[in-house]
């Protein structure tokens, strides 16, 4: 179990969580064209940056959307939720995350710029139907012509009907072990 803090350095309490899976490979963006991505160039830029301590990607465009796909497969008829860290510096509404190409889902499977709250965390919760291989794409306006400046990390996606802490991945998926907390008493 470990220490749960808010965005103001302040201790929370403990945190104790289930055993859960991150189910994007690269979870890890490694500089502006991470490892496993396919990247679109379709106009803006993408920088390496930090947020939160964590590697992050800066898209910033003024109509064109710079962004990055993965491939994905989940499981029919899951409920799944998808999570990140936003940080809207240019004061845009476009989506920043995004399921693409996968039908059948009931739920929201976008998340928006402006979905972070107080400490940047967005997360959205969707369930799958039959057709379940698709791609993951973040960036900025991940469909369309887009405008504006957000940082993105820590992206999950996780089985379960809320979010839990971040889990690392690099080139495959994650699982943490459930958290057990207890003291022996006599």
């Amino acid at each position: 179990p470990r220490v749960d803090w808010d965005s103001a350095g302040n201790r929370l309490g403990l945190l104790v969580e289930e055993q859960r899976t991150n189910l994007v490979t690269h979870s890890d963006l490694d500089g502006a064209n991470p490892t496993g991505w396919t990247t679109f160039s379709l106009g803006g830029t993408r920088t390496a940056t930090t947020l939160y301590g964590l590697p992050a990607i800066r898209f910033q465009a003024t109509d064109e959307r710079p962004l990055l796909q993965l491939p994905l497969t989940l499981s029919a008829s899951t409920t799944y939720t998808m999570s990140c860290y936003i940080e809207n510096t240019g004061g845009t509404t476009e989506k920043v995350l995004e399921l693409n190409s996968i039908t059948g889902i009931t739920g929201d499977q976008i998340i928006y710029s402006t979905h972070g709250d107080s400490k940047g965390y967005a997360s959205v919760t969707f369930t799958t139907g039959t057709d379940t291989s698709g791609y993951l794409r973040i960036g900025l306006g991940t469909g369309g012509s887009a405008t504006g400046d957000v940082t993105i990390t820590a992206i999950q996606i996780e089985e379960g009907s809320f979010g839990t802490s971040y889990i690392w991945t690099t080139g495959s998926t994650a699982t943490r072990s459930a958290d057990v907390a207890s003291i022996p008493v006599a």
